[in-house]
């Protein structure tokens, strides 16, 4: 039962990262009226630097 709920907190946790950046994307796009690019460099620049440091050994840092 443990092992659930930590699933949970972890999906909640990840789930509410996602949020906060889907609303603020929203949000500029809401205001600006264009696309702005700057989101999927981000995207792209969390997404690799998460894989580097999973690959060298720190699994846990998105915990800290």
């Amino acid at each position: 039962m443990l092992y659930f709920f930590q699933q949970v907190l972890n999906g909640l946790h990840s789930g509410a990262l996602y949020a906060l950046l889907a609303f603020g994307y929203v949000l500029t796009n809401g205001i600006l009226h264009r696309t702005n690019l700057a989101y999927g460099a981000l995207f792209a620049f969390c997404g690799q630097t998460m894989i580097l440091t999973a690959a060298f050994g720190y699994q846990a840092l998105w915990l800290t």
